[in-house]
């Protein structure tokens, strides 16, 4: 009897250091001053079946991006960072095995799943929680916190369909306190008339009740690229609720669900390609000021769309607006956003030398509250492993809005790269 041959096996290791420091506008203090260290792994087979795990290490010596310790309450005991001091924390970001039984594709572990591609901007892409420790400014790569997920594609007809279970109660990272980037918006957080105690907000419990489900078909329908998606989720921000107790009014979040129901589009016409979004949520919760209401707090269904146009008729340069709306189905006379939102962005992206330089600008803008941010990079590819960037980051505006209350924060930084791989 002839010997059953193993696997064969490839290797594939990674790794990139990247340096950042920046300084605020006004106080001339330095904001962050933070090194972190990415380590990705991956084992692929020859039966098609891979395993890949991505580490950061990362250390923060100015501390107020993330003041002291993090509870972490927001996120599941399951998908917690590991706290090593004040300034520095390590993290297992993604670790999932992915391949294909049949015709359907699975991916099972800590993974990102991504609905949408809108800049800055989210009506779909809320499948994963983000972290708002530096507010909206890095990549949404790193941004978005990975769940512990099951994700299975399956062909049906032309047409594809992605299902997802996520049994992982992880959500939005919001800082607080007197972090660089606290949230205080009145659109996010109620004011009292005094001060009262705020307790940490109620989670689900167990995994039947706190498990997120989804599905996206996707197809490719007269020349447009076309998705419907669903999730029944609990919305990642917990709702600031005030609940009255025997010693009087108490701030009590908690995270309540919501089914989101939505649709994508995008073709390419030359160098124009169009693009744009639409989701229907269900029971979200908005602040109200009213006396009469005594735990401050209201729920209406949201609609919400984005339409986007990317040009690159101009050699080396994309050009890309964006126009952003979210509108209330039930109204509050006295509730903190207006009924309808309405935001726009912009993007300009140019390449030089041989794409060895690299300037990338965006403004995003509240054209309802007349508030909103600048971000610009110019970075250089000093070679192909090393790259160097310096960046502004600039709020303007009212300082009760939502780009507007982090005036302050508005900062200019460096950034340095080193990146490494091999294969085996």
């Amino acid at each position: 009897m002839a010997a059953t041959s193993a696997p064969a096996l490839d290797g594939q290791s990674s790794a990139i250091v990247r340096l950042d420091t920046a300084a605020e506008e006004y106080s001339r203090q330095l904001q962050t001053a933070e090194a972190t260290v990415d380590l990705n792994a991956g084992i692929s087979s020859d039966s098609g079946w891979s395993l890949t795990a991505v580490a950061r290490v990362r250390a923060d010596t100015q501390d107020r991006l993330e003041p002291g310790r993090p509870d972490q309450h927001e996120r599941s005991s399951y998908n917690r960072r590991w706290i090593l001091s004040d300034t520095a924390d390590a993290e297992l970001r993604e670790f999932y095995i992915d391949g294909h039984i049949g015709p359907a594709f699975l991916r099972l572990g800590k993974q990102q799943v991504v609905w949408g591609q809108a800049d800055g901007l989210r009506v779909l892409d809320v499948v994963n929680p983000f972290s708002f420790r530096e507010f909206i400014w890095p990549d949404p790569q790193d941004r978005r916190i990975p769940l512990w997920t099951l994700k299975a594609e399956v062909p049906v007809g032309p047409a594809t369909l992605q299902l997802l279970w996520l049994p992982d109660p992880t959500y939005d990272e919001i800082p607080l306190g007197n972090a660089a980037f606290a949230i205080t918006t009145p659109l996010l957080v109620p004011r009292p008339t005094r001060p009262i105690e705020v307790r940490p907000p109620l989670r689900p419990k167990g995994v039947e009740d706190g498990s997120d489900a989804g599905a996206r078909l996707s197809a490719f329908v007269g020349g447009w690229d076309v998705t419907l998606n669903y999730l029944y989720h609990y919305y990642d921000d917990p709702v600031p609720f005030i609940a009255p107790t025997q010693a009087g009014p108490v701030l009590a979040p908690r995270y309540e669900r919501s089914r989101l129901f939505g649709a994508t589009f995008s073709n390419a016409f030359g160098s124009t390609t169009l693009r744009g979004e639409v989701g229907y949520s269900t029971d979200r919760w908005f602040i109200t000021e009213s006396p009469l209401d005594v735990d401050r707090a209201f729920a209406s269904d949201e609609f919400a769309f984005v339409v986007g146009v990317d040009n690159t008729a101009l050699t080396n340069t994309l050009l890309s607006v964006q126009y952003f709306e979210s509108r209330l189905q039930t109204v509050d006379p006295f509730m903190t956003r207006e009924p309808v939102e309405r935001q726009a962005t912009l993007v300009v992206q140019r390449s030089f030398r041989n794409e060895s330089w690299k300037l990338r600008a965006l403004w995003l803008s509240s054209l309802t509250r007349g508030d909103g941010g600048v971000q610009a990079r110019l970075s250089w590819q000093a070679s192909a492993n090393i790259s160097v960037g310096i960046s502004l980051e600039k709020f303007y505006g009212d300082p009760d809005g939502l780009f507007g209350e982090f005036r302050d924060a508005s900062r200019a930084g460096i950034d340095f790269q080193w990146s490494w791989s091999r294969s085996r």
